[in-house]
């Protein structure tokens, strides 16, 4: 009886971390699936990509394993349908669980460290990141339909301003939105 008390936090614990990985993962392809369904609104694909690097950046160590695993699927899960041609349709499941998994890697690299600055330098670096010589995730794209750019420098920008608010004290860490103004696109 005593080990089931001792589970039922760990379990809720984990539930809630799952949840906030969903909420993450979501953020964080959001752009994908409201350009599906033709919604394009700047603003709110802008705030769900910043929240979405903002809690890659702070989170503890499950919450990333879990939001790297739902990115991937949801990043990745068309990939499978291609073998339905080849006749292994039975593998496509498969391949998507794969891609969660491989991305559960990448995000869980990021986790070896609580520093944000370290974080950052991670996220950064999986943008040059080319498996099998294609970037399969260029993650600067989660910018595609914001008020942001999507150069390389810009959400270098982008990092380090969110970087800086997560690791500033008040009244300071409310100057580094400010950074954000040199990431905008202002040309489309």
């Amino acid at each position: 009886m005593q080990s089931a008390t001792i589970s039922l936090p760990l379990f809720k614990k984990l539930t809630q971390e799952f949840f906030l990985a969903l909420l993450v993962a979501l953020s964080f392809s959001a752009f994908i699936y409201l350009s599906h369904w033709d919604i394009t609104l700047e603003w709110l694909n802008s705030l769900m990509a910043l929240g979405a690097l903002y809690a890659l950046l702070t989170q503890n160590r499950n919450v990333l394993l879990f939001s790297g695993f739902l990115i991937g699927l949801l990043w990745f899960y068309w990939i499978g349908y291609s073998f339905a041609y080849y006749d292994v349709a039975w593998m496509t499941p498969l391949v998507t669980i794969g891609f969660g998994f491989v991305y559960l890697l990448f995000f869980g690299l990021l986790s070896l460290t609580r520093n944000v600055w370290l974080r950052a330098l991670g996220i950064f670096a999986l943008t040059y990141l080319e498996p099998f010589d294609f970037n399969w995730m260029q993650i600067e794209l989660i910018f595609i339909d914001s008020y942001f750019g999507i150069e390389k420098w810009q959400f270098f920008v982008i990092l380090a301003a969110l970087s800086l608010f997560a690791t500033l004290k008040k009244p300071w860490r409310y100057i580094s939105p400010l950074l954000l103004i040199g990431a905008v696109e202002f040309s489309t």
